[in-house]
C-alpha cells in the first residue's frame, strides 16, 4: 500500500460529472514476418479520477488551495465517490465492524483502505481504516474506530493517487470559484 500523506474529502460536482479511467501498459514484440506477440507492463490496469468542483465557498476554497499547494507532489487519498456505501447503523468508537448497506459490485478489497465521512457537514472531518475482511453488508476494519459515525455516514473505497500538476482553477471572486484536476493511482 502506498502512504497517503492527506486525505481530500471534499466531494465533485457531479453535475459536471466524475471521471474514472483505467489504463493499461503493453508491449508489442513484431518479428520478421510481421506478426506480433503482446505482453502486459502492469500487473493490473491502473485507475485515474477526474473531477471537478464548482461554485466553491471560501471555506471549501480555502482547504482546496491548502490540499493542492501542501500535497502537490505527494500522495493523495481520494474517496472513490462513485463506489460509495452507506452506513446502515450507527459505528461506535471502538467497535471493528461497519454495517453498510451493501459492498456488492463496489471497488472494495480486503487490504486497502477505506474512508469515512460526511461531506454535507463541512468540517471535513474523516476516518481511515484498512479493510481486513468484508460480506455483503459489512466492512471488518483491522483497527478499532476511533470516532462515533451515525447511520447515513458515506464509506467511501480510497485510490491513493498523485494529483496532475496542471490542475484549472478559476476564481470567481476573491471568495469562490471553481477547481478541477486529474489523479493518477500511485504505485510506490
Amino acid at each position: 500500500m502506498t502512504d497517503v500523506s492527506a486525505y481530500f474529502t471534499l466531494p465533485p460536482d457531479w453535475s459536471d460529472g466524475l471521471t474514472l479511467i483505467r489504463s493499461w501498459k503493453t508491449s508489442v514484440i513484431t518479428n520478421q514476418n510481421g506478426g506480433e506477440q503482446r505482453s502486459s507492463l502492469h500487473t493490473w490496469p491502473r485507475r485515474s479520477m477526474r473531477l471537478s468542483f464548482a461554485n466553491l465557498d471560501w471555506r471549501q476554497t480555502a482547504y482546496c488551495w491548502r490540499m493542492l499547494w501542501a500535497h502537490i507532489h505527494q500522495v493523495l487519498g481520494l474517496p472513490m465517490w462513485m463506489h460509495a456505501a452507506v452506513l446502515s447503523a450507527e459505528a461506535a468508537s471502538g467497535q471493528k465492524i461497519v454495517n453498510v448497506d451493501s459492498t456488492e459490485n463496489r471497488d472494495w478489497e480486503a487490504g486497502l483502505d477505506a474512508i469515512m465521512v460526511r461531506p454535507w457537514d463541512m468540517d471535513f472531518a474523516y476516518e481511515v481504516g484498512t479493510i481486513a475482511s468484508m460480506t455483503a453488508a459489512s466492512l471488518t476494519m483491522e483497527d478499532n474506530l476511533s470516532i462515533t459515525w451515525p447511520a447515513g455516514t458515506l464509506v467511501c473505497p480510497v485510490l491513493a493517487a498523485r494529483i496532475d500538476p496542471s490542475q484549472t482553477v478559476r476564481a470567481s471572486t476573491d471568495r469562490a470559484g471553481d477547481l478541477s484536476f486529474e489523479a493518477t493511482e500511485a504505485y510506490e
